[in-house]
């Protein structure tokens, strides 16, 4: 997951922030770390900086969080990289890239094998700063029952895939 933020401000006084997120409420596992952040920051601060958290529709569809944050739309966003790889494939990098490291491995390139070097560096191109609040791990490709039917659902492309793995399994069934 990420934090997409715009480029730092010096404020006097309160600072009031919307966060656009990508998932929507009833997925508690990644809807939850915007409103835990929101409630860090806000202890943190002495409730001087308060970051309001927006599901994903709320304020932007839940695809146009990165685009929301880079146009100023609001201050803040909670994402996942690999949904933007359309704009710059080596986003899937700065999320979870299917069959490649684990969330340890993700996290050691990134903090120790100049990762956010790298992905800082596409960023700065969009005008965002990336800052990690997570890490949900590799999507597995799929679990399949045997017969015939995987090799039907592959042909018709019934099965939901999203960034990087949607492109490897559509070329791979076509």
């Amino acid at each position: 997951m990420l934090l997409p933020l715009p480029s730092p401000a010096v404020a006097q006084g309160a600072i009031k922030w919307r966060l656009a997120s990508s998932f929507p409420k009833s997925l508690e596992g990644l809807w939850g770390a915007s409103p835990t952040l929101a409630k860090y920051v806000n202890e943190m601060s002495d409730g001087k900086f308060t970051i309001d958290p927006f599901a994903a529709g709320e304020i932007v569809p839940g695809l146009q969080v990165l685009d929301a944050v880079a146009n100023g739309t609001v201050e803040c966003g909670h994402s996942y990289g690999g949904y933007y790889i359309g704009k710059n494939p080596t986003l899937i990098f700065d999320g979870s890239l299917p069959f490649g490291m684990t969330p340890r491995q993700q996290n050691a390139w990134y903090l120790y094998g100049d990762g956010k070097k790298l992905m800082d560096e596409v960023y700065d191109g969009m005008g965002v700063v990336s800052i990690p609040i997570g890490n949900t791990g590799g999507q597995t490709f799929g679990w399949f029952p045997e017969g015939d039917e995987v090799t039907s659902r592959f042909q018709r492309h019934q099965d939901a895939r999203c960034g990087f793995s949607a492109g490897r399994y559509c070329r791979s069934s076509a």
